[in-house]
């Protein structure tokens, strides 16, 4: 493993008049996105740099502690709530964990020679193109010297525009491990589980409910990717428009099966897998109230 990408997200919706937050941290893997800390919140707007903390901290020291992970670069992506120089030189200053953050068209590069704003700069960038601009500062407060790249491929509306604390050329191919994320945030609300249909709205009682509906959506991706790696799928079943969708629907169908039909001997290899997948140990299970 060359290193661990953690995707940093945030997704909202409102239910009886009121606003329903949830910031999450997931690990990305072959295509699809593994929760692994969120927090909730019931007010509007934007998550603070504090809550990326708060969040990210516990993830990175939980990483770092597991043997498994000694040695492996730790990267953070993220979209443009989050692209902050402050953060990225938290990350790096602090834990060693470079990032690949996207910036706004509103933000200034900053050199010993000249300021520029991104939106003048892109004014006249033509397509098929990528620019890096090497050991500058981004925002004309920031002191802290980063990488930025800009690209225009035929696929995008728009250039698309990372900081990063990364010196290799590969800012871009990490940063679009975080569009992972959103198949998963799909599979938490109308595409799967569908939170947003529950009546609760209380920000500790929804962190509450994700419990049990991450580990879900682990239990059924872990035996939707057997059935990809093992080629059990059936010879009628059409291939997914998005992967991260499909492994989460084989899933769910066979612990359906399963369950519907009383086989409950197939159920046990299920949540082997996903506990083996998770990392929790016998002793922490022993600890759980059923």
């Amino acid at each position: 493993m060359p290193e661990i990408v953690l995707s940093m997200d945030r997704t909202a919706w409102d239910k009886r008049q009121c606003r329903i937050n949830i910031l999450m941290v997931s690990v990305t893997l072959q295509g699809r996105a593994i929760p692994l800390f969120w927090t909730v919140w019931n007010q509007a707007g934007n998550s603070s740099f504090e809550q990326w903390q708060a969040i990210l901290s516990p993830v990175i020291t939980a990483l770092r502690s597991r043997s498994w992970c000694q040695g492996i670069p730790l990267v953070v992506v993220a979209d443009r709530e989050f692209a902050s120089p402050r953060m990225a030189e938290w990350l790096k200053t602090t834990s060693q964990v470079d990032s690949v953050l996207r910036l706004k068209r509103s933000e200034y590069l900053c050199d010993q020679q000249q300021t520029i704003q991104l939106r003048e700069l892109l004014e006249y960038f033509p397509r098929r193109t990528t620019r890096c601009y090497r050991h500058i500062t981004v925002t004309k407060a920031s002191r802290f010297p980063l990488n930025v790249t800009i690209t225009w491929g035929d696929a995008y509306d728009e250039p698309l525009i990372v900081l990063t604390t990364r010196e290799d050329d590969r800012s871009v191919p990490r940063y679009q491990q975080r569009f992972w994320i959103e198949p998963m945030f799909k599979d938490q609300k109308s595409n799967g589980f569908d939170l947003e249909a529950t009546k609760v709205t209380d920000a500790k009682r929804l962190e509450s409910l994700l419990i049990l509906s991450v580990l879900a959506h682990l239990f059924c991706s872990c035996e939707g990717v057997r059935q990809e790696t093992q080629g059990t799928l059936k010879k009628n079943s059409r291939p997914p428009p998005n992967p991260s969708c499909g492994t989460l629907s084989r899933g769910v169908e066979s612990f359906s099966t399963a369950t519907s039909t009383g086989d409950t001997p197939s159920i046990s290899p299920l949540f082997t897998r996903a506990i083996r997948f998770s990392d929790v140990s016998t002793s922490d299970l022993k600890n759980v109230r059923y």
